[in-house]
């Protein structure tokens, strides 16, 4: 795993932190969209917040075996101290961001935690994006939801090459990309005030 952090400005009060991830294996095939559209896609958020001063702490986790069932964020996630868990004030995670035209703003659990994912509907309704809200239980937020912290999955659907030796560059739509992107920093700006 691979984790890289913002801290949040000297002047911050009691500053929480925010974790976006996207995990970097994929099964034996080019992986384009499936991950490689949601670790470019986190990087570049990187890049753009870098530039800010922000009033929290934000890391940025590239999560290795999310294939194999999600142990690289599962094992992360048993690391933490309950003071640590408590500090994270949510989770935003980035898988397959590149291929389809209806933005996924999932949570793992219908009974989960919803403002993380509220303010995401809100800004794809302000956005004019097709999204869908809903439940998925298969990518790294879930660890973070099963110990109690707010998450929102970001995704695009769907993908007809997913998981083939299709899943290629070529493949990927750029608009896809710059959506996911928009709206992530839109959210983490209102958040992070």
């Amino acid at each position: 795993m691979i984790i890289a952090t913002l801290k949040a400005q000297k002047e911050a009060k009691n500053p929480k932190t925010y974790i976006l991830g996207a995990h970097y294996d994929g099964v034996d095939n080019p992986a384009a969209n499936d991950n490689a559209s949601g670790t470019a896609t986190m990087m570049e958020i990187t890049k753009q917040l870098s530039k800010k001063k922000l009033n929290h702490n934000i890391q940025f986790m590239a999560f290795g075996a999310e294939e194999a069932w999600m142990v690289g964020s599962t094992k992360y996630v048993e690391s933490l101290s309950k003071q640590q868990k408590d500090d994270i004030a949510g989770m935003i995670n980035f898988d397959m961001v590149g291929v389809g035209d209806s933005l996924g703003i999932f949570t793992s659990y219908p009974e989960s935690k919803q403002h993380l994912t509220d303010a995401f509907v809100q800004k794809a309704k302000e956005m004019k994006l097709k999204y869908e809200r809903g439940t998925l239980m298969a990518s790294d937020q879930v660890p973070f939801e099963d110990a109690g912290i707010p998450t929102a999955l970001i995704f695009y659907q769907t993908d007809k090459n997913y998981h083939t030796d299709n899943d290629t560059i070529d493949k990927i739509q750029k608009e896809d990309l710059q959506n996911s992107l928009n709206i992530t920093l839109d959210v983490l700006g209102n958040l992070t005030k």
